[in-house]
């Protein structure tokens, strides 16, 4: 099988040949790939990928929700990610999370965190049934994430250690861009804005990254922070109480 790195052509004047060398079409000495990659950068195969080609990417899930690596859009994805640029956040950020409770007394901290494996439901950066923590820099965004008039429980929190995410806020990348559509709200078990985002998440997941900052689509200039791999000594709970 081609590896889709296999027919990469780094410009008109190198192309690669699948042998871990980069061929120059100039009279110049071959270069070993991975040392070319660090002038070219893998996460530029993620940022030119074309609106078109992530449309495409999008109707192949659709069809064929788990076999997204089977696509060339998948592949190069897969690939990218572990290098694209990382943010650090820093400790002391505050965080809030908002929870519907409807019960009389507020969540404790273990009530914080993401339900167990096999209950979420499909979200923007999870499939069904994973678990993973959707936080918010601004009290309002983390309430209008919950789209019920129950009461909500609003946690706000302390983050006690520095950890690196993934920022797409501002990237002008097809990508990033689809990870911000906003959701159909059909009546379906299946939310097709999702499917992309959710393909990203998991290829995040497997690369051990601890997660993504994400504009909210709801608040101006407020921020999501989905976490996939952390710990939850990593936050200081200040407060948890009803606001609604």
């Amino acid at each position: 099988m081609k590896h889709f790195l296999d027919t990469l052509t780094i410009d008109n004047s190198y192309s690669f040949d699948g042998s871990n060398i980069l061929s120059s079409n100039k009279a110049i000495a071959a270069t070993p790939v991975f040392s070319a990659v660090n002038t070219y950068t893998i996460a530029s195969i993620i940022h030119n990928i074309s609106g078109k080609e992530i449309m495409e990417f999008y109707q192949f899930l659709a069809q064929f929700p788990l076999l997204g690596m089977h696509h060339e859009i998948g592949k190069k994805i897969f690939r990218g990610i572990t290098n694209l640029e990382s943010k650090e956040l820093h400790n002391k950020t505050i965080l809030y999370r908002a929870r519907k409770n409807e019960s009389e007394i507020p969540f404790v901290k273990k009530e914080m965190f993401a339900p167990p494996y096999g209950m979420p439901h499909q979200q923007r950066f999870n499939t069904h049934g994973y678990n993973v923590l959707y936080m918010t820099d601004k009290e309002l965004a983390a309430s209008e994430e919950i789209n019920s008039d129950c009461k909500i429980n609003m946690f706000k929190v302390k983050l006690l250690e520095n950890c690196n995410m993934l920022d797409i806020t501002k990237q002008d990348c097809a990508l990033f861009e689809f990870c911000h559509k906003d959701a159909t709200r059909s009546h379906s078990n299946i939310e097709n804005a999702y499917l992309v985002p959710g393909f990203f998440a998991c290829c995040c997941i497997y690369h051990k990254i601890t997660g993504v900052i994400y504009k909210n689509t709801k608040v101006e200039n407020a921020k999501n922070y989905v976490f996939f791999n952390y710990n939850e000594n990593w936050f200081d709970l200040i407060g948890s109480d009803f606001i609604k």
